[in-house]
């Protein structure tokens, strides 16, 4: 093929994305914190959040809704299954803001 050109993007194994902020507002936009998990992903098998002091505040697979929260700074740390059955520990902190 002359002068033509190919891109290829080739992801890293068990990408996921998480995001940096989210506000439970009730406006429909960006109410609830969940991971959007790249296709190598069968599932997202927990998701655990903590305050600043450690302590638990949510344990469930399917997202976070704030409810009960203050506005500021929470970790979060989750497991997810990839397709050929490893399992993955993915990890990090989220914004909520009010």
């Amino acid at each position: 093929m002359a002068g033509g050109s190919v891109e290829v993007a080739v992801l890293p194994r068990g990408r996921a994305y998480a995001p940096m902020a989210f506000g439970p507002n009730g406006d429909g936009r960006n109410d609830i914190f969940v991971l959007s998990l790249c296709p190598e992903f069968e599932g997202l098998l927990s998701l655990r959040v903590y305050n600043r002091w450690s302590g638990l505040l949510q344990s469930a697979p399917n997202g976070w809704d704030g409810e009960g929260a203050l506005t500021g700074l929470y970790l979060w740390q989750a497991q997810a299954a990839l397709i050929n059955g490893e399992v993955v520990e993915l990890k990090g902190e989220v914004l909520l803001a009010r």
